[in-house]
């Protein structure tokens, strides 16, 4: 497995053991056929939340990031996509089994062309919600960083759009696109 995260993400104790475990369970663990992750997930990903220090940083902080710190029984957490359609959404942070990434066609992510895998990696390994796990970030401690980040972020998004249509890739490295209509919405 490999642990995803940014440079100013924490890991809370235990956090990391209970991802693994989560992923071993034998019905979490990823089944791939011809590529694709058809039962199981490839990514388990944790919510995410503001750190405690970070929220109440800056004015802008106090106003922008929400309550601050880790807090697993006081808030109910639910995941949208993982409630109602049996499947999360990666968002760049969690625990990813490297021998399902590995069995991916190459097409599928063709070189220097994308900024950010994080959806389509989500949606190709099938991503499993873990709520009982919440890591923390810091927050922007400006507008104008914290504008930097979202131009930063839809340019990524931007990039994805190639996933939309019916194939991937480039040059003679063409295939398909094995994308359900709801992980393109989600793209979208």
């Amino acid at each position: 497995y490999l642990l995803a995260l940014d440079s100013d993400t924490v890991l809370p104790m235990d956090a990391l053991q209970t991802l693994v475990g989560t992923a071993l369970h034998p019905l979490n663990r990823a089944v791939i056929k011809d590529g694709r992750v058809v039962s199981g997930s490839g990514i388990f990903a944790p919510r995410v939340g503001t750190g405690a220090s970070c929220a109440s940083s800056t004015r802008f902080t106090r106003l922008f990031a929400g309550d601050g710190g880790v807090s697993v029984y006081d808030v109910f957490v639910s995941e949208k996509y993982q409630d109602v359609f049996g499947s999360g959404t990666f968002c760049g942070k969690g625990l990813i089994d490297v021998n399902a990434m590995a069995s991916l066609d190459p097409a599928l992510f063709p070189r220097e062309r994308i900024l950010s895998h994080d959806i389509p990696e989500g949606e190709l390994l099938h991503t499993a919600f873990v709520s009982d796990v919440e890591f923390t970030d810091s927050f922007p401690r400006s507008p104008a960083a914290y504008f930097s980040r979202q131009q930063r972020w839809i340019r990524g998004d931007l990039q994805n759009t190639v996933y939309l249509g019916k194939t991937v890739g480039s040059g003679k490295n063409v295939t398909e696109n094995p994308l359900t209509p709801l992980s393109k919405y989600k793209l979208l």
